[in-house]
């Protein structure tokens, strides 16, 4: 990107990103054997989804 400002570098970036994956597929893991209901494994995936988008807004 010409003229942009990198705020975070790909060092920080990529941690957050394997972040995110990791509470999606881990803490939908962990929800699921819990027996906990629909809207808080959606809830956990909302909030794997946010570190996902986090990393890819805050360049």
């Amino acid at each position: 990107m010409i003229g942009s400002k990198q705020r975070m570098p790909k060092r920080a970036r990529y941690p957050l990103f394997l972040t995110g994956l990791v509470v999606i597929v881990l803490g939908g893991l962990v929800a699921n054997a819990e027996k906990a209901s629909a809207s808080d494994i959606a809830g956990v995936a909302l909030v794997g989804f946010a570190f996902l988008v986090s990393s890819v807004v805050l360049k």
